[in-house]
């Protein structure tokens, strides 16, 4: 079964470029492959790998950033719009933050050539990219919606 996290941010999203180049700058171990584009370059996937030194690289993530103009952003909102209704915590406010989501940020966790600690320390990069730079709240599958590190709204 996979394993999903997400960002929601009210801000103006970044071409996906800037997310890809800002991972990268972080640490030289990570590098983007499979990269797919939409036509305006704003929007895209790709995978993120690490490969630490003296080790075997390993994939730990497919990440995708989404806009309102693409299907699967209205199908992620609408997902996180339900299991916030039925979750435990600032409903009213996971809720507002969701309603005026500018940009997602999906990332489909990978697991199979490394430890959970491999890939959650290389996703580190991302997540302390994004969260300074851009107002919003995360998502972890099975856990519920943090505001920064904090547990704002518990859902399963």
């Amino acid at each position: 079964m996979a394993y999903y996290m997400r960002f929601f941010s009210t801000d103006t999203a970044p071409t996906f470029a800037q997310v890809m180049d800002a991972v990268v700058k972080s640490d030289p171990h990570l590098k983007w492959h499979n990269v797919s584009k939409s036509g305006d370059d704003h929007a895209g996937s790709a995978v993120l790998s690490c490969t630490p030194d003296g080790s075997k690289g390993f994939d730990c993530a497919v990440v995708e950033l989404l806009l309102p103009q693409h299907e699967s952003f209205n199908e992620e909102k609408s997902e996180a719009l339900d299991f916030a209704e039925d979750g435990e915590g600032d409903v009213a406010g996971v809720t507002n933050t969701l309603n005026t989501t500018q940009f997602v940020v999906l990332i489909q966790v990978l697991y199979e050539n490394a430890s959970n600690d491999e890939v959650f320390d290389a996703l580190d990069f991302l997540w302390n990219w994004l969260k300074p730079n851009f107002k919003g709240i995360s998502q972890a599958d099975g856990e519920g919606f943090y505001d920064g590190n904090d547990l704002i709204l518990e859902c399963e």
